[in-house]
């Protein structure tokens, strides 16, 4: 491959330029060690000679031990001493598809912070892994999931309609189900929110019993009747 380095004009100070059908390479370690590529098609390669995006970068400095192995592709250097404890986007060894964003190299933990226009805080991940954002709060706060929800027709044969971390829907009796989850709760003190259909004046619906990590139980009953009551339409969310 021939390239041609030329000074033309103060703000084209250096042209490199590859011949017509090779690509231009820069190497270092006297030639020997390939540092960048630029394809033909315009796709830039850093760590490989064979780029097949318009930026790509491999290899990297190995971070972490273990299964959280792995090597940084993009750190941010510390001006005051040269580390790069300010990183790091990499790609983990254990996992072909396990992708991190580090805010530190450090043992300590960094907050991760989103700004949009006027240095205006949006969102963060704090040093506790809570996502927190600022839409109508006013200011940047905790943001809480909804754990595990459910639609579900209670009368007859229980079927669930729709549903996000529930496994089933045990039927216990007359207008009494058991919500199981999918993936525990970290602990038994969650929120519970159940609504359901109108079935008659006075129609309650509550928890029975006392929850626990896999599963709530919940009743609906009517205050008219002094009965139990199936109902069509019965909705569980959990928050916590």
């Amino acid at each position: 491959m021939s390239t041609i380095s030329s000074g033309t004009t103060l703000t084209t100070a250096l042209v490199q330029t590859g011949d017509t059908t090779g690509d231009l390479v820069i190497k270092t370690n006297n030639g020997n060690t390939t540092a960048m590529t630029i394809t033909t098609a315009g796709n830039v390669g850093i760590g490989t000679s064979s780029p097949g995006n318009k930026l790509a970068v491999g290899g990297g400095i190995t971070v972490g031990q273990g299964t959280n192995s792995g090597y940084s592709v993009l750190s941010f250097i510390d001006p005051s001493d040269g580390s790069a404890r300010f990183a790091s986007i990499r790609k983990n060894y254990d996992s072909p598809y396990d992708f991190r964003i580090r805010a530190s190299n450090s043992t300590t933990k960094a907050l991760i912070v989103f700004e949009v226009s006027n240095n205006t805080e949006a969102m963060r991940l704090d040093t506790s892994g809570n996502l927190q954002f600022n839409s109508g709060y006013g200011s940047v706060a905790t943001a809480y999931g909804c754990r595990a929800w459910v639609n579900f027709n209670g009368t007859g044969t229980v079927a669930i309609r729709a549903s996000g971390n529930i496994s089933s829907i045990t039927d216990d009796n007359v207008g009494r189900y058991t919500v199981n989850f999918t993936t525990a709760m970290p602990n038994a003190n969650y929120g519970t929110v159940i609504t359901h259909e109108e079935i008659d004046y006075g129609g309650t619906s509550f928890i029975q019993g006392t929850p626990s990590t896999s599963a709530v139980s919940v009743a609906c009953y009517s205050n008219t009747s002094g009965q139990y009551h199936d109902t069509d339409i019965f909705c569980v969310s959990i928050f916590r």
